[in-house]
């Protein structure tokens, strides 16, 4: 060796010991898979630095205490998280099955030629997913990263895949429109692995009408879901993995129930009916035994789309089971109603309340306009009980929206009907109906056609007075919701005037978000009142004063 070479072996030795002295005294970020090892890059060189806990799993800050070892200093933030999944490529990938505890996802475009997918790939750290769901993740060069679930991709696509597989659909008869061809990939290669393990697989060409008869499971989660479910005789239609447990979606005696249980044990965190707050005192198998006992006696009472316990009384000696008392009446006792329906059933008489909110279900309620009030009226109706809802706008989501709309920042660039649908779909399984269009007077008639109801939100007057225009020739009642300024209002057509365009939109406005939602309260309300009784309201609202005013008709 050369006296220069050995001079300049030397300087890079000095530099990377100088690189591990400055790693040494600075914390990092970085994500851990189970087996609590990282591995960072300090000055070009790969090391490898095992973890304390040894058992942390996620996204973590960590200070270095050798060369080899590093110790927890916090959970990083979701802001720091970003950050360093920001500077790795996108790669939509789609859920297809379960290995080794982690799921695996199939190519999301084939159109992608940066990585030559064959199959399905492991995705790690992923979190608040379900099965066929498009995801966004992030790849390193040799491991791809949970980053977020595609929200402007349609849920109904992997709901319909989800029973379809639920239901042992062969890939060939697989048909729902809008499908596209990798998630008809991603569904076959879930079916093969489901139905038959993989020594025994023949080309899946010369399988597609194979008729098997004893399918296996290769999700561990769905097997021990589905054990702790038949043995009580309920039917498990799904599950999504959360940190700490699983929010499971099941069947007892046709009908739907969704509860939130444990991970390790499956104990009960949210049951999904009301029991008085003794969720925590049953496990999922115990629940469905509580389920099955509620209904044949009677002792749950069904609201809507929502289940009520009349009366919840642990069994002395058995704290998982439950005697429900018949002979209770639901208009002597603090009703122990679910935070969805409770204010609106604390304005109803006991022996209708079921009824007032089916009524809810049933009008066609047409939305003008997806901005601020749309929006928002939107999202608060559909969880109110309201089924049969429609949007008409044909506006994309912009930056300055996210302020005072349902929309995000990862929705900028999106049609808001698109955006809307899919988060109403997965809020409150509303199957929202969207018109991506422009009003205008041609086309009134068509996009309006069938509602029982219009609500006007449009931020124009040209807009509003079509709106009424219309409604008035063909006889559909009309709720106009507008803001100015600090002041808002809910008015019904018949005693509405359009008013003038006024300069600016106060939607822009970030601390104009209290405004809208005052707004959105009165005109539901408004709403409810005349679906369920008939009658018709008109209010003002001034947010100054927080002053709430009938208006004279």
């Amino acid at each position: 060796m050369t006296r220069r070479t050995r001079h300049q072996a030397s300087a890079a030795l000095r530099r990377l010991a100088e690189a591990e002295n400055a790693f040494l005294e600075q914390e990092f970020l970085a994500p851990v898979v189970q087996g609590g090892e990282v591995r960072i890059r300090v000055a070009g060189a790969i090391c490898k630095l095992s973890v304390e806990p040894a058992d942390f799993v996620g996204w973590g800050v960590f200070q270095p205490i050798s060369h080899t070892e590093a110790l927890l200093d916090r959970e990083a933030t979701l802001a720091e998280r970003r950050a360093y999944l920001n500077l790795l490529p996108a790669v939509r990938l789609i859920l297809c099955r379960r290995a080794d505890e982690k799921w695996c996802g199939s190519a999301g475009s084939f159109g992608d030629s940066r990585i030559a997918l064959d199959g399905a790939a492991p995705i790690q750290l992923t979190t608040e997913v379900q099965q066929f769901d498009v995801v966004r993740s992030r790849f390193d060069g040799g491991v791809f990263w949970f980053d977020e679930v595609d929200r402007r991709h349609d849920p109904r696509q992997a709901s319909y895949l989800r029973e379809s597989l639920a239901e042992r659909v062969v890939p060939a008869e697989v048909a729902r429109k809008g499908l596209t061809a990798e998630e008809r990939a991603a569904y076959e290669l879930a079916y093969w692995e489901l139905i038959r393990p993989p020594e025994e697989r023949r080309s899946p060409r010369r399988r597609l009408r194979r008729e098997v008869e004893m399918p296996v499971d290769f999700d561990p989660v769905v097997t021990r879901l589905r054990e702790s479910l038949s043995h009580a005789g309920a039917e498990l239609v799904d599950y999504l993995e959360r940190k700490d447990g699983f929010r499971v979606r099941y069947t007892v005696g046709g009908m739907h129930y969704t509860s939130s249980v444990d991970k390790n044990d499956l104990t009960v965190q949210v049951a999904g009916i009301c029991l008085s707050g003794e969720d925590q005192k049953f496990d999922l198998g115990s629940l469905v035994g509580v389920l099955r006992e509620g209904d044949q006696g009677g002792g749950l009472l069904r609201v809507g789309r929502f289940w009520y316990a009349r009366r919840v009384k642990p069994s002395v000696g058995k704290p998982a089971s439950v005697a429900f008392d018949a002979e209770w009446a639901l208009a002597r006792e603090e009703a122990w109603v679910s935070c969805f329906a409770k204010p609106l059933l604390c304005m109803i008489e006991a022996d209708g309340r079921a009824e007032a909110v089916a009524k809810l279900a049933e009008p066609m309620v047409a939305m003008c306009g997806a901005g601020a009030l749309g929006s928002n009226l939107i999202d608060n109706l559909s969880r109110q009980g309201f089924r049969r809802l429609r949007v008409v706008d044909f506006d994309r989501v912009d930056q300055h929206n996210v302020s005072t709309q349902v929309y995000g920042v990862a929705d900028v660039g999106a049609p808001k009907v698109d955006v809307l649908r899919n988060h109403v779909f997965r809020t409150a399984e509303v199957e929202l109906e969207t018109m991506d269009k422009k009003l205008d007077e041609r086309n009134a008639r068509k996009l309006l056609k069938g509602a029982d109801i219009v609500i006007d939100t449009f931020d124009n007057s040209d807009s509003r007075r079509l709106v009424q225009q219309h409604c008035r020739a063909v006889g559909i009642e009309c709720l106009h919701v507008g803001l100015f300024a600090d002041y808002c209002e809910a008015v019904w057509d018949e005693v509405y005037r359009v008013p003038s365009d006024a300069e600016g939109d106060v939607c822009e406005y970030p601390l104009a978000r209290n405004l809208v939602q005052l707004a959105v309260a009165v005109a539901s309300e408004l709403l409810v009142r005349f679906v369920l009784d008939g009658e018709k309201q008109n209010y003002s609202g001034t947010l100054r004063d927080f002053a709430i005013t009938e208006l004279e008709g």
